[in-house]
């Protein structure tokens, strides 16, 4: 099938960079979508080697210690995971999981010593500062008593089967599972995701391509609440960024785009990531 939907410009539909000091007003263009927004952006070098060192052997240790990580596997990817993720969960259970591993994804983080890589982990206190000069509120996603988790960490199994580590998808669709309780991510348009490359030593690919899928698509093909997979056939022939990352290096990109990550020999990507979005006009969320 032809898929239909939203495309940058050709001439925007690239990879904004910077080194060390991310502009925040690019990520603030994402949050709003506006036109002329970055599809793709990130901060290389981030956070120092040596903090990414620790988080990786931290997280080897909470695997080890937990068979595996806390998700299952499923139809759907194949991780090994430390914290929770609302993808195809009902609220209630998605905070359950948050409260199981949280004491996990905060054993993970607290192996940085570095103060300053500690102090903005993720852009956590720039963002809240830079958004509170626009009236803006800044903070974990909130349902009923429950915040969720800062973050999950993920090493992604390459199936031999799959054409990618992760197939190609987009993470708007999965909201409507939020719908169905008010959960406040809900009503987001906007889905950015972040992450942070802890390890990637075959240099596995994250790739994005210029499309924001139209719901008829994905009611055709039977993917309007998950988003996943987009057979590759559908989007061999649409324009794609291949960003290529390092540890430490820290990238957004536009998640109701298609993506997927590219496929490699060894299981040796591991990223740290949440999703963030604009749930009112005076609130930006994250979740995972």
């Amino acid at each position: 099938m032809k898929l239909i939907g939203k495309s940058y410009p050709k001439d925007n539909f690239k990879i904004f960079e910077d080194t060390h000091i991310p502009n925040l007003d690019i990520i603030n263009d994402m949050f709003l979508g506006k036109e002329d927004s970055a599809p793709v952006y990130i901060v290389r070098n981030y956070i120092g080697h040596d903090s990414c060192e620790k988080l990786k052997n931290k997280f080897h240790e909470i695997i080890e210690k937990t068979n595996g990580g806390n998700r299952a596997s499923d139809d759907f990817v194949e991780v090994s995971q430390i914290g929770a993720t609302q993808f195809h969960k009902e609220t209630r259970a998605f905070f359950d999981e948050c409260i199981q591993t949280k004491e996990a994804v905060n054993n993970l983080v607290d192996s940085i010593y570095d103060y300053d890589d500690l102090n903005d982990f993720m852009l956590e206190t720039s963002f809240r500062e830079y958004l509170l000069q626009k009236d803006t509120h800044f903070g974990p996603a909130y349902h009923k008593g429950n915040y969720c988790n800062m973050f999950t960490a993920r090493l992604w199994k390459d199936k031999k089967e799959e054409k990618f580590a992760l197939n190609a998808h987009e993470d708007l669709a999965q909201l409507h599972f939020a719908k169905r309780d008010n959960f406040e991510i809900s009503t987001v348009k906007h889905v950015v995701a972040c992450n942070l490359c802890v390890e990637n030593t075959e240099n596995a690919n994250l790739l994005l391509w210029n499309l924001f899928p139209d719901e008829a698509c994905k009611k055709e093909l039977g993917i309007e609440l998950t988003g996943y997979p987009y057979p590759f056939s559908a989007i061999k022939d649409i324009d794609c960024l291949h960003l290529e990352t390092q540890p430490g290096d820290l990238y957004f990109i536009n998640a109701n785009y298609i993506h997927a990550v590219e496929k490699k020999q060894k299981d040796s990507r591991i990223t740290i990531g949440r999703f963030l979005g604009r749930s009112s006009q005076n609130r930006v969320v994250y979740w995972t």
